[in-house]
């Protein structure tokens, strides 16, 4: 049961401020020392006026704070103005601009209106020393018309819970002129126990059911003298207790409103009667950690919260979640027919016991479920969660099988970390560490963290020691030891290898690793980043100079290598994106240097060279100077890599390599970060999907890790064989995809990078290249900040069939698509709209591509929809929705510059950016046609309508994979497909007219908690309505920037604790607040989610 409180009529504005003037700790306006200010009416709303007659409306503005009280203060006004400064209304400026405690004064707002349209402003109310200003609204009417809706309240009384009941509502138009409705539906904080079934058409004035009355298309217009509507609205009881709501009836959308003023509100009300089922305290158990051979009980209280009797049926364990499941025992049995009375102390309590006699993996998510079955007609399974831990410690190691602290030159000593963590569930004793084999005496502990002589490391902290080699002046070689420990987790390792190398000279010289990086296939206008590690393999500190890349051949055209040292960063394909700190000596001895490296390929000479240049191989050289202060005072230049000799003299071999164009072979993700991770912890684990997205057989010849250092694993990698001669492999069929796993465990602080490569016998790409780079960090608690919208942003893509048969389909969608956005007018939702067509013919140049003008719209645009929408009737009659919609989403018509170049042409851009109009402004910039469409934080909302099969190229589960991975799998909220098509199966024929089945899009709109709704059916108003409520409203998903242990999130909204109304998501590590919650963040104000992060085990 979800209870809420209907919203005050008139809003008290506080604020406050020291004696000095400085804010108070509550926010608000400050006004002297203390004050309530209140203005009404708030808003200003005019009945309509006819053009050249004059409204007038007086403004109360009063200081509430009691006179003679030691913290009230007279209220200093500024001059009232109206921010849009509409020229339809004036002001008549306050009597007074000084009010004292309990005292007021008055002004006026005259509204002359110019045209029969509405109008719309702010009067704004400033005050001295004030932060804030008060805005109030100003709103109009284009009609007189009165509105009457029966009954009134609408009172559903007792409703058995699991029953639906309907009530037929009577709107009204009792004035003497036409009144405008726009959407009559529920209002955001309405009972969800409530629903509107339809609404309908009255010809006397009566509503006896919708069965047999033609539906109301909004927006639509109510004639005087007792025009009627109805409504259809049903209550089906949820969760016991009382439910309230409202019925609103909008104006017709008008984009220029800053807020829409309803033409009446209605309060509904109703009682959920039958048994109900709850449980005391709450439905958690939560066993924490017990150790091995003890047991801990809990119980939980049975209850019923109804108005009749519940009949208990039963209890059992249910959906095991951990193995440790096992370990759960319920102590209480519920025989069936057991009965607990109506509201009162007649109760059952239940008790379960944890006894865990092995150990099991830790697990931060429930051990299972405990089933009560009951005769709640709304809830007869309900269930109460287990949570548990077996007490034991757990020692991480990092690095876990070597220390190695490099080449080491004479007198100098080598300084590295080695970290114990405790990834267990309860205290971890360190009975000693030492330095063991040590012959040489060159290997010490600096600082043993506390642990010198003993101790203890606490569940989920670490102990970061720092080792030492010294030079102790030995031969040039390897020199061998040991670190030595012993903890109370018996089965973690005893000691770890240290190794140096010592060197008789001190000089830097650098390594750059790998050696090459290899792109793999990237399209025109798409960008790849690799990481290229600058590593210092000398015995001497180096000094960073300058890092420069060139453009090259991977071809050897020249007999020498395909490249050229240059003197900038500048290339037309290559970019290095960072550098490193300019200080002396800043990279010591064994450390490395992440540069990351962006690859950008675009058309150039080389095309028209060499023909069809798409699969052609470009190259670049990177090269890196470092100063060397040990060889040379003054700085000598060390240069990687070095030249090679060719024919030619001085050459050298390309180190960055890439091709360009459309591979059979696609993985998804096509990068993977795994962002901060604490030192001892690993990441969460990604999946990599490996397809065949061609129709030809391919084999997979490889999976492997390139570049890679001890921080990153593969994991759940199949067995390949290996290939010869393009034979061989793991034979991969469109259709059955390939996943492996890979997982981050950080050695030290700082950025890693390096790539997964899957290599496979497609020839025109042989391998896909994915970039992998995660961070280390000691930190092991986090808050996410966030700020609440105005409505979550919604990017909203139509694909369209063009075919012969959609005319008429195209027509409806066009003239009903106010119903679509009238959920979107009500959240304020901040929208893009974009239509592309199922024409994926070759010869089509718009394929793919945003129609209309502008090519999308927003809420200030939304009438131009009507004309993008009608994409005409000759397209292709082979329908492509599916990969019309992936072409639409990708590279390079998505692509988005940083700083778009201002054009004319298409001559001013490189290929294959294009001169592109911007949707907001006369301008045009390069970038790809779809530039600006596709937001990265915005919610994605993909419709198809036709009246066809999709015959796109690859296998369903492939689109399914590629739009999810826009968004992040996990993230539900923020994709979903709907569907307008044939049924399933058999097609349909209908007043919609006739379709064949459009089973790949319905099964795409399930997959993704879409939307399906026959095209065959004649309500498009309705079909458009349910797909906009399910898509637009205010953000209720925010999501973490770490992985966190669930029951140490807290969330604070405005300020304020939030402890109920919110669920923390495992799967997509984020918290979402239920929309009728009491703390459900609104507009402008600031959510703060603390947590734990968690230390995930290997």
């Amino acid at each position: 049961m979800l209870r809420r409180l209907l919203p005050a009529l008139i809003v008290v504005l506080w604020g406050c401020s020291s004696d000095d003037g400085s804010s108070g700790s509550d926010g608000g306006f400050t006004l002297g020392k203390s004050a309530q200010v209140l203005v009404t009416p708030n808003p200003i709303s005019f009945s309509s006026t006819d053009v050249g007659s004059v409204s007038e409306i007086e403004i109360r503005i009063e200081n509430t704070s009691q006179p003679g009280a030691a913290n009230s203060a007279e209220l200093r006004l500024e001059l009232p103005y109206l921010k849009k400064k509409s020229e339809d209304f004036t002001l008549e400026l306050p009597k007074e601009m000084v009010i004292q405690p309990g005292d007021f004064t008055t002004m006026k707002v005259i509204y002359h209106p110019s045209d029969a349209v509405y109008d719309n402003d702010f009067l704004v109310i400033d005050y001295l020393k004030s932060d804030k200003a008060i805005e109030v609204p100003i709103f109009t009417l284009s009609q007189t018309g009165i509105l009457k809706v029966n009954p009134d309240p609408i009172y559903f009384g007792a409703v058995n819970g699991g029953a639906t009941q309907v009530i037929d509502v009577a709107i009204s138009n009792l004035g003497s002129k036409v009144v405008d409705v726009g959407v009559t539906g529920l209002s955001a904080a309405a009972s969800p126990d409530y629903s509107i079934d339809a609404v309908y058409a009255s010809t006397d004035g009566t509503c006896n059911g919708a069965e047999s009355s033609a539906a109301v298309q909004a927006p639509h217009t109510l004639a005087p003298s007792g025009g009627t509507y109805c409504v259809a609205l049903s209550y089906s009881p949820f969760g016991g207790g009382s439910d309230l709501g409202k019925l609103v009836v909008y104006p017709p959308y008008d984009p220029e409103a800053p807020n829409i003023v309803p033409h009446a509100e209605v309060i509904i009300q109703g009682q959920e009667v039958g048994p109900e089922i709850d449980f005391y305290p709450e439905s958690i158990l939560n066993f924490e950690a017990v150790a091995i051979g003890e047991e801990k009980v809990m119980s939980f209280i049975v209850k019923n919260d109804g108005s009749t009797p519940l009949i208990l049926d039963g209890i059992k364990k249910a959906n095991e979640q951990s193995p440790a499941w096992a370990a759960i025992e319920i102590i209480t049995q519920i025989a069936p027919g057991t009965s607990l009375e109506a509201i009162g102390n007649d109760n059952l309590e239940v008790q379960v016991r944890f006894k865990p006699t092995q150990s099991y993996p830790i697990t931060y998510g429930p051990l299972g479920y405990i089933q009560v079955d009951s005769n709640d007609g709304d809830e007869a399974q309900a269930y109460v969660t287990v949570f548990g831990q077996v007490a034991s410690p757990k020692l991480k190691l990092t690095p876990p099988d070597i220390v190695d602290f490099g080449i080491v030159g004479p007198g100098t000593v080598s300084e590295r970390k080695f970290t114990l963590t405790n990834v267990g569930t309860v205290d971890l004793n360190v009975e000693y560490i030492q330095i063991g084999d040590n012959l040489t005496g060159e290997f010490s502990i600096k600082d043993p963290a506390g642990l010198a002589n003993g101790g203890t490391i606490k569940a989920g902290d670490f102990a970061p020691l720092t080792l030492l080699f010294t030079h102790g002046g030995g031969n040039p070689g390897p020199v061998l030891g040991s670190i030595d420990f012993k903890t109370s987790d018996p089965m973690a390792p005893t000691q770890v290898t240290l190794k140096a190398t010592r060197s008789d000279t001190l000089k830097c010289v650098i390594d750059l690793q790998p050696v090459k990086l290899n792109y793999g296939t990237v399209p025109y206008g798409f960008e790849k980043t690799l990481t290229m590690n600058v590593v210092n393999v000398g015995s001497a500190p180096c000094s960073w100079k300058k890092a420069t890349i060139n453009d090259g051949l991977e071809v050897n055209l020249f007999g020498g290598g395909g490249c050229s040292p240059g003197n900038s960063t500048k290339s037309s394909k290559f970019e290095i994106m960072n550098s490193m700190p300019g200080f002396k000596d800043y990279l010591k001895p064994g450390m490395s240097f992440p540069l990351e490296i962006k690859y950008a390929p675009e058309a150039n000479f080389w095309d028209s060279a060499f023909g069809d240049a798409e699969f052609f191989s470009f190259g670049g050289l990177v090269q890196v100077t470092m100063y060397d202060f040990y060889q040379d005072p003054n700085g000598k230049e060390i240069v990687a890599p070095e030249s090679t000799t060719g024919p030619l003299g001085e050459a050298y071999n390309c180190n960055v390599v890439g091709k360009s164009g459309v591979a059979n072979i696609a993985a998804i993700p096509g990068d993977i970060d795994f962002g901060l991770t604490t030192l001892g912890c690993f990441s969460k684990t990604h999946t990599v999907t490996i397809y065949n997205t061609g129709k030809a057989p391919l084999s997979l010849c490889n999976v492997k890790l390139k570049g890679c250092g001890p921080e990153f694993k593969l994991k759940n990698v199949p067995a390949i064989p290996p290939c010869a001669d393009n034979q061989g492999g793991l034979q991969l069929v469109q259709g059955q995809p390939i996943t492996v796993d890979v997982v981050y465990a950080p050695q030290d602080l700082g950025k890693d990078g390096c790539t997964l490569v899957v290599e496979s016998t497609d020839i025109d790409t042989p391998a896909v290249i994915i970039p992998l780079k995660g961070s280390g960090t000691l930190d092991d608690e986090q808050t996410d900040i966030f700020v609440q919208g105005t409505g979550q942003e919604v990017d909203v893509l139509f694909v369209v069939d063009n075919s012969g048969s959609m005319s008429e389909e195209q027509n409806s969608l066009a003239s009903n698509f106010g119903s679509f956005v009238s959920a979107a007018q009500m959240w304020s939702t901040n929208y893009q709209i974009g239509v592309v067509s199922t024409d994926m013919e070759e010869f089509n140049d718009m394929r793919g591509r945003l129609l209309g003008d502008p090519r999308y719209v927003g809420p200030a645009q939304v009438n131009q929809f009507k004309g993008n929408v009608k994409v005409g009737d000759n397209g292709s009659g082979t329908e492509q929705g599916l990969v019309a919609a992936q072409t639409a989403l990708s590279m390079p018509l998505v692509a988005n510059p940083d700083n778009p170049k201002v054009c004319t042409t298409n001559a001013d851009c490189n290929k294959p950016l294009e001169c592109v109009p911007a949707v907001d402004s006369n301008n045009s910039y390069c970038g790809g046609w779809n530039m600006g469409f596709l937001r990265k934080n915005a919610a994605l909302e993909i419709v198809f309508v036709s009246d066809e099969e999709d015959s796109s190229p690859a296998a369903l589960n492939f689109y399914i994979d590629f739009f999810k991975a826009l968004k992040g799998f996990a993230n539900d909220n923020l994709f979903h497909a709907h569907a307008i098509v044939g049924d399933k199966g058999n097609g349909c024929d209908g007043p919609g007219g006739s379709a064949a089945a459009g089973n790949r899009y319905i099964d795409l709109a399930q997959q993704t908690g879409g939307k399906f709704h026959s095209i065959c059916d004649a309500n498009w108003a309705q079909k458009l309505k349910d797909i906009g409520e399910a898509a637009f409203g205010l953000k209720v998903q925010f999501f973490l920037t770490r992985p966190a242990i669930p029951n140490t999130v807290t969330v604070t909204v405005d300020g304020k604790a939030c402890n109920n109304g919110w669920e923390y998501k495992n799967d997509s590590n984020s918290v979402i607040f239920a929309e009728n919650a009491a703390c459900m963040p609104q507009e402008g104000q600031k959510v703060e989610i603390y947590y734990k992060v968690l230390c995930y085990s290997e």
